[in-house]
């Protein structure tokens, strides 16, 4: 990670346009945020752990099995989406809640939980790889159920959604319950 930071940086001053980083499946802890946000980094995208796993891809892609297995040991390395979005959206800043939805539900979560905007792609690309009607109409049961999260919690619109009262319980809670 030498160098990444200052290279970061140059972007940021140099780009004409907002620079977004993503994470891949690790997650973002406060502390990278909080040096993403002072190199001047317009959103951040959480890529938390419970989306794809590039370990585990590059594991399946390794011709060696020294380096399969070493992308097997840290397959499920990393910091939870979840947990992300608790250490970092309380900055006022764009956070986008990707790594594990799959559903309208989990994108309404990820917006209590104070993300603006959420994604997803495995859900999709089965729908997708059938036909375009199939893909519209999982875009439409996707839609539907962050209609009817937002209805249960009283929110009429993303912004009050990401305004209601969170409940964190089980390992999560314990998780963010230590975060310095």
């Amino acid at each position: 990670s030498a160098g990444c930071l200052e290279a970061i940086r140059d972007l940021c001053a140099s780009a004409k346009y907002p620079v977004i980083v993503k994470e891949t499946g690790c997650g973002i802890s406060s502390g990278t945020a909080n040096r993403l946000w002072g190199a001047g980094v317009s959103a951040i995208d959480v890529g938390g752990l419970g989306g794809t796993s590039w370990a585990a891809v590059e594991a399946l892609r390794a011709k060696d099995e020294t380096l399969a297995a070493l992308g097997n040991r840290f397959a499920d390395w990393g910091i939870p989406t979840t947990v992300s979005l608790l250490e970092i959206c309380d900055r006022k800043k764009p956070v986008i809640a990707t790594g594990g939805l799959r559903s309208g539900l989990d994108i309404a979560k990820a917006l209590s939980l104070g993300a603006t905007l959420g994604g997803m792609a495995l859900p999709l690309l089965k729908p997708a790889m059938v036909s375009y009607d199939s893909l519209l109409a999982e875009i439409e049961k996707i839609q539907k159920e962050l209609r009817v999260a937002m209805y249960l919690m009283g929110a009429t619109d993303c912004r009050r959604l990401q305004m209601s009262r969170k409940y964190v319980t089980g390992l999560t809670r314990e998780m963010t319950s230590n975060t310095p």
